[in-house]
């Protein structure tokens, strides 16, 4: 009897176990998989470009995925050199639309209605991805014609 009675214990907390795990797996796909809030993303961008505009590239290198860059010293170095150009120094999200993405599952493309004192007022698209718990600036390569190039001189 004292033996069934710790075989019963074992598979009693063997199932809570498994019960505790298989909620926070299914609870940290749910909440990766869930639309951002425009709060939140109106936060995102207004502290990345706070950090661009001041110099802090440590913090706005943390608030991105930049696949322009090879290594982070390349990186932090042209975050520091847009420090110096004319950035965006005004963003508000307009809109937010889910794409599903290859690599980053759902991605969401952020429609942003920008200024800065060389181009005035325009609107860019810059998508964001969940990752870990955080949301991030997915800043990708891209041509543009010559027009643009000091409008996003942030992310050169």
């Amino acid at each position: 009897m004292e033996r069934s009675m710790k075989n019963s214990t074992i598979l009693i907390l063997l199932v809570a176990l498994c019960a505790t795990a298989s909620f926070f797996f299914f609870n940290a796909i749910s909440s990766n998989a869930k639309e951002p809030d425009e709060s939140e993303i109106h936060k995102l961008f207004g502290t990345y470009f706070r950090a661009i505009k001041s110099g802090d590239v440590d913090t706005a290198i943390q608030l991105v995925i930049d696949t322009r860059w090879n290594d982070l010293k390349s990186q932090r170095e042209g975050y520091q050199a847009a420090a110096k150009e004319d950035v965006i120094y005004s963003a508000k999200v307009v809109s937010i639309s889910p794409q599903n993405d290859v690599k980053y599952g759902t991605i969401y493309n952020a429609k942003l209605n920008v200024k800065n004192k060389t181009n005035g007022e325009f609107e860019i698209i810059l998508p964001v991805v969940k990752v870990n718990g955080n949301w991030k600036i997915l800043i990708q390569p891209v041509d543009l014609p010559p027009a643009y190039s000091d409008v996003v001189s942030f992310v050169d």
